[in-house]
């Protein structure tokens, strides 16, 4: 019996030691991929311009509380975010103004961010300029943009998340949304295109 029972004791010692023999590596926090269905592009006129935005995404009018401008916010029920995006008619010399001001909203993430990337888009034929800005790290809004003529309009927006994320966690969906924001920025279109000469 007492050898039965040091055998038996002999083999869990030994098989705890050679099964702990292996280095142990954990495996890293992995998030679901997302992919996105096929969406179509739909056509939003606010009389003063006009923009393309995707299929699966709803416009929800916000409050104003100007006379002049439109606040609108792009909304995305699946990703539970929305873009909160303003519409200001603007003069020749306030377009220096609104920019510094973007500049400002943007670069105030700066010091919780790990890098802020910017695109700058240039349509003359159809008098639109703007800037699409990735802001990566733990930061209240990843995207952010603006597009103008530089005499009389000036669309800006921002990405917002409805509950805390964690950047890993949302890095697919902002992909998603920085592509859908690129083709707003490319598809902008004043009603009166002046020409800057």
């Amino acid at each position: 019996m007492k050898k039965v029972a040091f055998t038996i004791i002999l083999s869990c010692f030994l098989f705890i030691i050679i099964s702990c023999a292996g280095e142990y590596t954990p495996k890293p926090a992995g998030y679901a991929r997302i992919e996105r269905s096929n969406v179509e592009l739909r056509k939003n006129d606010f009389g003063d311009f006009s923009f393309l935005y995707p299929s699966d995404v709803y416009i929800e009018e916000a409050q104003n509380d100007q006379d002049d401008g439109v606040w609108f916010n792009l909304v995305y029920p699946e990703y539970n975010s929305v873009i909160y995006c303003t519409y200001l008619p603007i003069s020749k010399n306030k377009f220096p103004e609104k920019v510094d001001e973007n500049y400002r909203i943007v670069y105030n993430h700066a010091l919780k961010s790990e890098s802020i990337t910017q695109k700058v888009y240039l349509d003359s034929l159809n008098n639109a300029y703007g800037v699409v800005y990735n802001i990566k790290g733990a930061v209240a809004t990843p995207i952010q943009f603006y597009v103008s003529d530089s005499i009389s309009h000036f669309l800006r927006g921002s990405l917002y998340f409805n509950d805390e994320v964690s950047p890993d966690s949302v890095k697919q969906i902002v992909d998603i949304i920085e592509k859908d924001v690129v083709h707003l920025v490319e598809s902008v279109r004043w009603k009166d295109n002046q020409i800057i000469e």
